[in-house]
């Protein structure tokens, strides 16, 4: 696993997580290696967090430094990577997938939305809430807190 890409996620590193991202598949590591390298940044955080170690603004560092690192990987997976149709690429689904394996999913809401998805899919995958836009979600996370 790339320990210096989940450390930048860790530390919500966004200045350099897209540079190290594509750097690593220039190396030839996959995508799916880089994701769980991405999520255990995210769990560390997470730990920190728990801790009293690390606070809401490092979390949401964390989370965009993530959501940076995943921009990069989305179009990188591979035919077999892909999941069945209606289902987003690298998407919400292998997420909290992940957040079950780790332990963190009772810790984290996923709030998903938008365009590309809809309440039903938000329904399907276990997500905590739905958005149609920005405004919507941030009202969300307001009455999540």
């Amino acid at each position: 696993m790339n320990t210096a890409i989940s450390q930048a996620v860790e530390e919500g590193n966004l200045y350099d997580i897209e540079d190290m991202v594509n750097a690593a598949l220039a190396a030839g590591e996959s995508p799916k290696e880089l994701l769980e390298a991405l999520m255990a940044g995210i769990k560390a955080c997470g730990d920190r967090f728990e801790t009293g170690e690390f606070f809401l603004p490092e979390l949401l560092g964390s989370g965009e430094a993530f959501k940076a690192g995943l921009g990069i990987l989305a179009p990188k997976r591979s035919a077999g990577d892909q999941v069945s149709q209606g289902k987003v690429g690298l998407g919400m689904e292998d997420v909290i997938k992940e957040l079950k394996k780790q332990g963190l999913r009772d810790k984290v809401k996923v709030i998903i939305g938008g365009g590309p998805v809809s309440k039903k899919y938000a329904d399907d995958i276990g997500a905590d809430a739905y958005g149609n836009d920005a405004a919507q979600a941030v009202r969300l996370v307001r009455s999540l807190l």
